[in-house]
């Protein structure tokens, strides 16, 4: 028996890539920074786990907000198809959804890019902590203005339209 994919499915199923992707690269984080080592800047940590604490950052982010607007993309498509269904079946197709989560997903990349230029590794000596490890810092060219750009466009305004349109 061969079942016709939906524009439904394929969305669910991005979606939940997007969130396995979340849950898949935080297990690392999670196992080195709370089960061997605390994320302490005297915790004398290897350079490594301090570039993965920051690609986890950013990645976590990314991935998450991708979650967010495909769920927000996912609500659309299932207003259309089930308040409009004259309508859903023309807008709401297979192809649409493919480009829906193209679009969600290359968007998502280029507007949280510039999360993973925010920090940089240090030796912790430089940044405070303990001596022989590394913690990290801000880049040189992160302003106090622009650390509050981040926060409201990441931690505000980008959570909260997701979450009010959903």
């Amino acid at each position: 028996m061969h079942r016709r994919t939906s524009p439904t499915n394929v969305l669910l199923t991005a979606l939940a890539v997007a969130d396995l992707l979340t849950m898949v690269f935080y297990v690392p984080y999670a196992a080195y920074f709370y089960c061997y080592a605390r994320p302490d800047p005297a915790g004398r940590h290897p350079a490594a786990w301090i570039h993965y604490l920051l690609f986890n950052n950013g990645f976590n982010i990314t991935a998450h907000t991708i979650a967010m607007w495909l769920t927000v993309s996912l609500a659309v498509f299932r207003y259309f198809a089930v308040c409009h269904p004259t309508v859903g079946s023309r807008v709401c197709t297979l192809r649409r959804a493919r480009v829906t989560i193209v679009a969600v997903v290359a968007s998502t990349v280029i507007f949280c890019s510039p999360i993973y230029t925010m920090k940089r590794v240090v030796a912790a000596s430089d940044s405070g902590g303990g001596a022989g490890g590394h913690w990290f810092d801000n880049n040189t060219f992160i302003t106090e203005h622009l650390l509050n750009l981040y926060f409201w466009i990441f931690g505000v305004v980008l959570k909260v339209c997701a979450h009010n349109s959903s």
